[in-house]
């Protein structure tokens, strides 16, 4: 849920093995609308909106942090 949240993010749900299973992108700020992974996922990573799209993140692809 975005609704505390007054800027729009970028979503990643990450699994055990670091792998992003799924990207919400340019999230709507307050939204009252739940954002699921489809995929299991152990992580979260939030960013400012259109950090994914700048920095060529995929689904696929493995992140460190």
């Amino acid at each position: 849920l975005m609704a505390n949240t007054p800027l729009s993010l970028d979503i990643m749900f990450v699994n055990s093995d670091s792998t992003i299973v799924r990207i919400h992108q340019n999230t709507t700020p307050f939204s009252n609308r739940s954002l699921a992974s489809d995929a299991p996922a152990i992580f979260v990573v939030e960013t400012n909106a259109g950090y994914a799209l700048s920095h060529g993140l995929t689904e696929g692809m493995k992140i460190r942090f």
